[in-house]
């Protein structure tokens, strides 16, 4: 056996069911403490809840992670990674726990686990900023669609289409991946040519996922709220926007994990900036709510994983 060949086992050895197991622990660890110190206040506001529409809502929430996890298998495509959606399932809905580890790179780590290709953990890293990426997009075209929902029509309708093109050109371009060789170059670190793109999403398949994760978005979250705060369609509006923001915002802080905190203080501040018709502390439970929500559709779509194992999609 040759050097390179010990080498090799030793990193498949390394990057499989041990770390695999140590990460998912890690994550459990961290999940349950970030759980725990918010139950005390978060059962305080569950008292009022039609818990069927809530369970109904979490399964749409759920609904929607599948549908990331699509988008997710097609990135992976891209980049020449082609893996049956039994695997992708596993990848992304036991990875969720990593990210309540602090650094961003363990979710990385994690995925990488599963695929025994040269060169998988920097195609996992670009699948993963675009993945990121484009929900930011969806969010924000959301987001502000529902604020100018009530104002201009048309207008809104243009930033959602907008958002559509922003999702596609994800999707299909190669910028990303090209602008961090460039940056690789600046600073000396080429990539050279392992990082190619092997084939781009189909542009009806990305437009069609684009409008089923905005549908289970939109429906989830429309859903939850009334069943929790019994808001109204129209109600909702200014609420499940400032909650897509704070999502955004909470991505992009690096340094908390799985932002928590970060969304929670954005959302009200956003809510009290823009003259919301509830108190601080109604504003606080629909942030604390919110984040329960979330949390309870990752334990679901984790309980769900045995199911999706079954199925068999790729799009090869």
């Amino acid at each position: 056996m040759t050097t390179g060949d010990r080498q090799a086992k030793w990193y498949n050895s390394l990057s499989g069911r041990p770390i695999r197991s140590i990460l998912f622990l890690l994550g459990i660890i961290f999940f349950s403490i970030l759980t725990v110190n918010s139950w005390q206040e978060t059962k305080e506001f569950l008292s009022g809840v039609k818990w069927f529409l809530f369970l109904v809502a979490i399964l749409l929430g759920i609904a929607d992670h599948i549908v990331v996890s699509l988008v997710f298998q097609s990135f992976l495509k891209k980049y020449g990674m082609v893996v049956t959606y039994s695997s992708v399932g596993k990848m992304y809905f036991y990875g969720q726990m990593s990210k309540y580890i602090p650094g961003r790179f363990w979710n990385v780590l994690y995925q990488r686990s599963f695929v025994q290709i040269p060169g998988a953990t920097g195609s996992l890293l670009f699948t993963n900023i675009e993945l990121l990426a484009g929900f930011i997009i969806r969010n924000t075209a959301i987001a502000i669609t529902l604020i100018l929902a009530g104002l201009q029509v048309v207008l809104a309708v243009g930033v959602y289409l907008s958002g559509a093109v922003g999702f596609w050109l994800i999707g299909r371009s190669t910028f990303i991946v090209y602008s961090i060789r460039w940056i690789a170059n600046k600073i000396k670190r080429p990539l050279g040519e392992k990082y190619q793109i092997a084939h781009k999403p189909e542009s009806l398949y990305m437009f069609f996922l684009y409008l089923l994760a905005t549908m289970t978005f939109l429906s989830s979250n429309f859903l939850m709220m009334y069943a929790t705060f019994n808001f109204s369609v129209k109600e909702s509006f200014p609420y499940i926007a400032f909650l897509s923001l704070a999502w955004v915002v909470g991505v992009i802080t690096l340094v908390v994990p799985a932002g928590m905190g970060v969304r929670e203080l954005v959302f009200v501040t956003l809510a009290s900036m823009s003259g919301a018709n509830h108190s601080l502390e109604a504003l606080a439970a629909i942030a604390v709510v919110y984040r329960f929500w979330h949390i309870l559709q990752e334990i679901g779509g984790m309980l769900c994983v045995p199911l999706l194992a079954q199925i068999r999609i790729s799009r090869e």
